[in-house]
């Protein structure tokens, strides 16, 4: 099937308009938003130097990996939408407690939680990916990755704007609020794609 078929079927599905928005938000609330800007903020905030920075920011895949260990039991217990709904959650109290930290240490650990949770919404909306067209993955996943870069070079621009003009915990903040709506919608999306039998869940 001819990439532009793929994608213009894509778009007519309503499981694809959802993977789609998600997609762009998730890039634009944390890939280009919060997330670029953690060792930023912790070298203004705490006078850190580079590798010390560097550090704390690489925790982040500390949480991923112990995703990665408890993948399958999590998706287990607790089913893909909520899996979806704790880690976007999850996500926005992490990037609270960002904004609130008064000390490096406890900014670690937000990045590890970061890392955990992030992978719990994301691998979600990943693995719908994979399904949202069967009969051209390639392009659902493409699209999907579009939609992702796209939201992060929008987030980029304005986040950085917002922490411009008042400060890196008003913008963690900023974006913990918008990401637990995003999530919220998110989850109200798959559930309604669900209940209609275009997915399961």
């Amino acid at each position: 099937m001819p990439g532009p078929v793929a994608y213009l079927r894509l778009l007519r599905r309503p499981i694809g308009q959802w993977l789609l928005l998600s997609a762009f938000f998730d890039g634009l609330c944390l890939f280009g938003g919060a997330f670029p800007y953690t060792g930023a903020f912790m070298m203004h905030e705490f006078g850190l130097d580079a590798a010390a920075t560097g550090l704390i920011v690489a925790s982040f895949g500390v949480g991923s990996f112990i995703y990665t260990r408890f993948a399958r039991p999590l998706v287990r217990r607790f089913g893909e939408g909520n899996l979806l709904l704790l880690g976007g959650l999850g996500v926005s109290a992490s990037l609270i407690g960002l904004a609130l930290t008064p000390n490096w240490p406890i900014g670690a650990v937000m990045q590890v939680i970061n890392g955990l949770t992030f992978y719990m919404f994301h691998g979600v909306l990943q693995a719908r990916a994979t399904e949202a067209l069967p009969e051209a993955r390639g392009a659902a996943v493409s699209a999907f990755a579009l939609a992702l870069f796209l939201g992060q070079a929008i987030g980029a621009l304005a986040f950085g704007g917002l922490l411009d003009a008042n400060g890196y915990r008003f913008g963690f903040m900023v974006a913990a609020i918008a990401m637990a709506a995003v999530t919220i919608l998110c989850r109200l999306g798959l559930a309604s794609l669900c209940r209609q039998g275009r997915m399961t869940t």
